[in-house]
């Protein structure tokens, strides 16, 4: 017997994936995933490996954190956090945020009334770019490292 899978109802898929299906093998998560971290008062998460993002979900997390080459987003408001090591880039979706950081490539901030200050810049040449997409945002570079939350 043969079938045409252009004729059939399986023809989107490829071969592969109807494998997959007819044998409930589950989806790898892909390097570069963002792992996410709904929040509570005083408690950091584990960052697992380099590749991963730190993304932060969630109103009024208290945090300290550590950074290895990652991207961190901040999607929330009233957030209180201290980054140490290096970030390639920080995005802040949410107001009155307060964060501190070691090092940092990139911010932008998409919020009002946050507070952004950072150690270092972690490029080879030169200063830090920051977008502020909101108002009332201040950015203080060349600050001492991030002290822990209390």
């Amino acid at each position: 017997m043969t079938i045409d899978l252009k004729r059939t109802a399986l023809a989107p898929f490829s071969l592969l994936a109807i494998a997959a299906m007819i044998m409930h093998i589950q989806p790898v998560e892909a390097q570069g995933a963002r792992k996410q971290f709904n929040g509570k008062p005083n408690f950091a998460p584990p960052t697992e490996s380099a590749e991963e993002d730190i993304v932060i979900d969630g109103n009024n997390t208290v945090a300290n954190l550590n950074a290895h080459n990652q991207e961190a987003v901040v999607n929330g408001n009233g957030c209180k956090l201290s980054i140490k090591g290096r970030c390639t880039s920080l995005v802040v979706n949410g107001s009155n945020n307060a964060i501190v950081l070691d090092q940092v490539e990139e911010i932008v901030v998409n919020g009002d009334r946050n507070k952004i200050r950072w150690a270092s810049s972690s490029k080879l040449q030169g200063a830090t770019d920051v977008v502020n997409n909101g108002s009332d945002n201040s950015f203080i570079a060349n600050q001492n490292a991030p002290a822990k939350n209390k």
